[in-house]
C-alpha cells in the first residue's frame, strides 16, 4: 500500500513527520507553495481562470512557481516582483527573473476548464 499525507503540510510539519519515522511514501503540498504579491492564490477553488508561471534565476535555475488571475499582467523577465516566504508569512523578498515560463495550457475555457501542465 502506498501512503499519501497531504492538507496544509509545510517544510516543518515534513521535518517533524520524518525525525518520528513516519512510513509516508508522498507528500501533496499545495497550500505552502511559493506565491508573490500582488499575485497572490489563496487556496481554495475559484470561478476565476488563473495562470501558472515559472521564474528562472541568472544560472538558469527555477525560482519560484506563481499563480496569478487571467485578468493580471504577466511576469516579465527582468522586472522586479515581490515574494513571500513560502512558510513564513512575514517573511518577503523581491525576484527578478532572467526568463519567465508559462507552465499551463487552457484545453477546455469556462468554468469548468481542464488545465495539463508540469509540476
Amino acid at each position: 500500500m502506498i501512503i499519501t499525507a497531504s492538507n496544509d503540510l509545510n517544510e516543518e510539519t515534513i521535518d517533524a513527520l520524518n525525525k518520528q519515522g513516519h512510513e509516508v511514501d508522498a507528500f501533496g503540498i499545495g497550500t505552502y507553495l511559493v506565491t508573490c504579491i500582488p499575485r497572490l492564490l489563496l487556496a481554495g477553488i475559484h470561478s476565476m481562470q488563473k495562470t501558472m508561471f515559472r521564474l528562472y534565476g541568472k544560472e538558469g535555475y527555477p525560482l519560484v512557481d506563481i499563480m496569478i488571475r487571467e485578468s493580471e499582467p504577466s511576469p516579465k523577465a527582468g522586472e522586479r516582483i515581490l515574494c513571500r516566504h513560502p512558510f513564513l508569512e512575514s517573511k518577503r523578498a523581491y525576484v527578478v527573473p532572467q526568463h519567465v515560463e508559462e507552465l499551463l495550457q487552457c484545453y477546455w475555457p469556462g468554468t469548468s476548464s481542464m488545465f495539463i501542465g508540469s509540476f
